[in-house]
């Protein structure tokens, strides 16, 4: 949003407008993606193509499951793109930009190798009765990933969440834009059934979530053994980060965020 605020990015404008994506071949449908569809989840892309694969080796043709900026559609493969479209316009990298921009709010955070020094890497475990159910962090590479190679502690994501909830160096029209919901969420993305729990939309890069009153902004996201949620509520400053190593995470997290809901 900092690039949005600069110029660098135009929500509204397609992409194919400043930058060639090799691996979209319908180009008639690249030709109407925007920054703004890719931050609320309606581009209509895969979520993931050529898994398996060292991701900065993949060649394979991403389709499009749907037409773009129609229905809510997670897609991992969307945020790589607009990495490159952010590289390609700024000259940089996307862990240049982030040290850039976040360092000093993040210091013992990192989306690529190496890890910060102060850092030790925790491990993934599918059971806490079974140590042998445990694993390494898989998913960093010598390049960073915008849609899954952050690496946090705690103390860091509460500081950045934080700087968001304070408005960061945004000016309050795009802070608003970045909150605003846009793009309603089926109730199943949260593993819910309707009628079930807070209602959920995007707003740019963020979750909205109306808890009946009170408006929380937040993120999550799970990862095999990996599950994490970070929130706050504007009005009050209150907040909520949650970040968990174990295959239950989700709904640890679920049950401490809905209570009613249960997990």
């Amino acid at each position: 949003m900092t690039l949005v605020q600069e110029g660098l990015i135009i929500l509204d404008q397609p992409l194919a407008t400043r930058f060639d994506y090799a691996r979209i071949a319908d180009k008639a449908a690249y030709a109407q993606l925007t920054p703004r569809m890719i931050l609320t989840h309606r581009t209509g892309l895969s979520i993931w193509v050529d898994e398996g694969t060292d991701f900065h080796l993949r060649s394979a043709n991403i389709p499009f499951t749907y037409v773009p900026g129609h229905q809510f559609t997670y897609s991992g493969e969307a945020f790589q793109l607009l990495q490159a479209y952010i590289e390609d316009q700024t000259g940089q990298t996307f862990q240049e930009i982030f040290e850039e921009r976040l360092g000093h709010v993040m210091p013992h955070s990192t989306l690529q190798l190496p890890l910060p020094e102060s850092v030790t890497p925790s491990r993934g475990y599918t059971s806490a009765h079974d140590p042998e159910s445990g694993r390494d962090m898989v998913n960093l590479f010598d390049v960073a990933m915008a849609a899954s190679s952050l690496v946090t502690t705690v103390d860091d994501y509460t500081a950045f969440l934080g700087h968001v909830c304070a408005g960061g160096t945004l000016v309050p029209e795009i802070y608003d834009e970045m909150i605003r919901s846009q793009s309603p969420t089926p109730a199943d993305y949260l593993g819910l059934e309707d009628g079930q729990g807070p209602v959920v939309s995007w707003g740019l890069g963020w979750m909205i979530l109306d808890l009946g009153g009170q408006v929380m902004i937040g993120h999550g996201g799970n990862n095999d053994e990996y599950n994490a949620f970070a929130g706050f509520m504007r009005g009050s400053g209150e907040g909520i980060v949650m970040l968990s190593n174990g295959a239950n995470g989700q709904e640890l997290i679920q049950t401490l965020l809905m209570p009613d809901v249960g997990g």
